[in-house]
This record gives C-alpha cells, sequence and structure tokens, in this order.
C-alpha cells in the first residue's frame, strides 16, 4: 500500500470517527487521495456536508426553536426533518389558537401525541363550556340578589346588624333607615347604638327579653316595642332577631330586621274602640244612657248570682213616667225625649253606686 493510500485511509478514518463521536461531520481533501478513490471521497464528502447542514439545522429545532434556515432542498436526507419541522409549525400555531380559546383545533399526525392533543383541546373546551354556564349562573344569581337587595333597601324591612352586649352598637344597617328619620352613618360611627333608639319605657324589658331568649337556647324571636325615631316622635316596630353564634356556641352578634308597625298599631286601637262602642251601644240605651233590657239582663244574671252565694235578696223596682204620651201629643216626641232623659237624670242621681238604673 502506498504512502498516498495510507494517508487517505487515515484521513478517511478520523473523519468518520468524529462523526461517529458526535464531533460533528467535516470532509476529507479528496487530493489525499489516490484517484480512484476520489469518487468515493466525493461521495462521502456530500453526505458529510448534507450531514453538517442537518445538524445546523437540528440544534436550534432541538432546543424548539423553529426560526432557524431549512436545509436546502438537495439535501435528501433533510426531508424527514424537514416535514417534522413543517408539522411543528402547523402544531405551534394551533396550539396558540387553543391558547386563544379556540379549543376546536385537532391535530391528525404525530399519533400518541396526536391524541393527547386532541384529547386536551377536548377537555378544555367541556371545561370552557362548563365555566362560562357557571359565569352565566352567578351572572343570573348576582343579578337577582341585586333586585332583591334594591327591593329589600326601598322596603319597609330595615335590617340591622348589632353587637352581643346591651348596648346593641350596630355594625351594619340597611339604607333604607332613613325612613325612621336617621342616616346609616348615626350608627355605624357609634354615635347612636340601637339600644339608644329604644322608647325609654320599653327598652329595658326589650333587652331583658331578648336576653332571657337567647340564653334559653332560642335561635330567633319576634318583639313588638316602642321607638322613638329621628325626629322625635315615637313609633311602633315589629323586630325579627337572630342569633349569630360562633362555633363554640357563644354570641357573636345579632341580625334582625325591624317593620314600622305604627298605623297597625292605630288602627288596632280604632278597632278596639269601635268594639267598646259597640258593645256599650248594645247595653246602654241611646237616649237616656241607662242600661237597656239586654243590659238590664246580663248585669242582673250577675246580681243574682251573686245574691245567691252570698243567700242575699235582690229588691227590682219598676217605675212609668205618667203623661208621656201626653207631652208628646201636644209638645211633639223631642219634649217628650227630654223628659226620658230628666227623669233618667233624676233616677240615676236618686241611685246608689250598688244600684242598677235601666230603661226597658
Amino acid at each position: 500500500m502506498s504512502e498516498q493510500e495510507r494517508d487517505c485511509l487515515a484521513a478517511l478514518e478520523a473523519v468518520l470517527r468524529d462523526l461517529a463521536e458526535g464531533r460533528g461531520a467535516r470532509t476529507v481533501d479528496e487530493r489525499l487521495c489516490p484517484e480512484p478513490a476520489r469518487g468515493l471521497v466525493r461521495v462521502l464528502n456530500r453526505i458529510m456536508t448534507q450531514l453538517a447542514e442537518i445538524g445546523r439545522f437540528v440544534q436550534p429545532l432541538a432546543r424548539g426553536e423553529l426560526s432557524a434556515p431549512l436545509p436546502s432542498p438537495d439535501n435528501r436526507l433533510a426531508a424527514p426533518l424537514t416535514e417534522l419541522h413543517a408539522q411543528l409549525r402547523r402544531l405551534t400555531r394551533q396550539a396558540r389558537a387553543v391558547a386563544d380559546g379556540d379549543y376546536s383545533q385537532r391535530v391528525d399526525f404525530m399519533g400518541e401525541f396526536a391524541r393527547a392533543f386532541n384529547e386536551m383541546a377536548a377537555r378544555l373546551a367541556e371545561r370552557e363550556a362548563a365555566l362560562r354556564a357557571e359565569i352565566e349562573r352567578r351572572r343570573q344569581a348576582e343579578e337577582q340578589l341585586a333586585r332583591e337587595r334594591d327591593l329589600l333597601a326601598a322596603g319597609p324591612m330595615v335590617t340591622f346588624r348589632w353587637g352581643e352586649d346591651d348596648a346593641c352598637v350596630v355594625e351594619y344597617v340597611s339604607p333604607n333607615v332613613t325612613a325612621f328619620g336617621f342616616t346609616p352613618e348615626e350608627f355605624l360611627s357609634g354615635r347612636r347604638t340601637y339600644a339608644q333608639v329604644i322608647h325609654p319605657e320599653d327598652r329595658d324589658w326589650a333587652l331583658a327579653d331578648g336576653n332571657a331568649k337567647e340564653q334559653a337556647g332560642l335561635e330567633g324571636w319576634t318583639q313588638e316595642y316602642r321607638i322613638i325615631d329621628g325626629h322625635g316622635r315615637v313609633r311602633w316596630v315589629r323586630d325579627y332577631t337572630h342569633v349569630v353564634r360562633r362555633e363554640d356556641g357563644s354570641v357573636e352578634c345579632y341580625e334582625g330586621y325591624v317593620i314600622d308597625i305604627t298605623a297597625e298599631k292605630a288602627a288596632e286601637s280604632a278597632l278596639r274602640e269601635r268594639e267598646e262602642r259597640l258593645r256599650g251601644l248594645s247595653l246602654f240605651d241611646d237616649l237616656t244612657g241607662l242600661y237597656n233590657r239586654r243590659g238590664l239582663y246580663a248585669i242582673g244574671e250577675h246580681l243574682l248570682g251573686a245574691a245567691r252565694t252570698r243567700r242575699g235578696a235582690v229588691v227590682a223596682v219598676s217605675a212609668d213616667v205618667v203623661g208621656l204620651s201626653a207631652v208628646n201629643d201636644a209638645y211633639g216626641f223631642a219634649q217628650g225625649d227630654a223628659v226620658l232623659r230628666a227623669a233618667a237624670e233624676a233616677l240615676r242621681a236618686a241611685a246608689s253606686e250598688a244600684d242598677v238604673v235601666a230603661r226597658v
């Protein structure tokens, strides 16, 4: 073997060893080789050139960089990598679309990865749909809550939250407390407590009654009492109180709402007065004010029962106004009524407190 042949083989061996050991692809100077071997060296150099180009392309690709220049179209060895590069760029565009919310993206290449990608996109689509439904449900719930809050604020119920002590320091009050002539700031600043609003004649029993009910284990109760509103007027309210407890069972605060029932109380009072008047009309004579027949029978039964119990007696005296018909005929019924009223007054004046005078 000639020296040129030995040098050629040594150069080829060094190039192939570097390639095998990952030190990169390099070419062989074909002038080192004899003429018959130079064709083979040129083919090897072409392969080495393509491998070097592939190496320069693969290194940034391995780091996820898809902007590196593509191998030349003549590089047949790089064709699969060029196809992979195109698929990765397509996959990148689809991943960006998914990141922007387009979960309809699907991958039909890259085998197991494609199935995992498609499953991920489908699950993201399902979760987005569920999230949108939940957002819509919460939006509707918040709108409903806002409507109810507005109705409550505009309605007659004033809501309170106050501390556990008897001072009833207010921690929250609804804006419609202005209906009672107060501002929320008066309570929330501590300048006014709820206990100070309760009428002085009702304050002690209302607080004591609430404490007794809480100590009895009740979680809520209703009270009716008077308050002094911001204008100094007396108002009746109905108080619905609920106990808020800590985990250990101790009282954290009280929550509730009050409703103005002043008109209701006035109506009840007027009704009682009317009932009393009607009751009086049913037992008394309109003209004279004496008991009528129904009244006499009612009180007479009581007197007879008492007499039987005491083994006593009841004396009944009957009297008539003589000449009443003549007065009516001569002077009219108005004068006759005047005579009856005068006779009734005379009998009432002559009777004792224990006597019963009636017109029957």
